[in-house]
C-alpha cells in the first residue's frame, strides 16, 4: 500500500504474486501514509510490523492479563 500510495503507479512482481501497474485516487492527505495496524499476536508478526513501521492491534480481552503483559514486553 505504502508504493500504491507514494508512486503514481506502481508494480510488484514476486515469487507468488504479480501486480502490473496501479493507479489509487485519491490519495491520502497524511504525509507520508495514512497509519498502517497490523494484528499480531506471533512474535514473528510483531517484528515484521515494527521493522515496516506499522502500528499493532491486538486482542488480549479473552485471555489472562499476563497474556497483555507478554505482548507489551515484546512491544517494547
Amino acid at each position: 500500500m505504502k508504493a500504491i500510495w507514494a508512486e503514481e503507479e506502481p508494480e510488484y512482481h514476486g515469487e507468488f504474486v504479480r501486480f502490473d501497474k496501479m493507479k489509487q485516487w485519491p490519495k491520502p492527505w497524511q504525509k507520508p501514509h495514512p497509519p498502517i495496524w497490523v494484528a499480531a499476536r506471533d512474535p514473528g508478526t510483531y517484528d515484521w510490523a515494527i521493522k515496516n513501521g506499522c502500528n499493532i492491534l491486538s486482542w488480549p480481552l479473552s485471555r489472562p492479563f499476563s497474556e497483555a503483559e507478554s505482548y507489551k514486553e515484546r512491544f517494547e
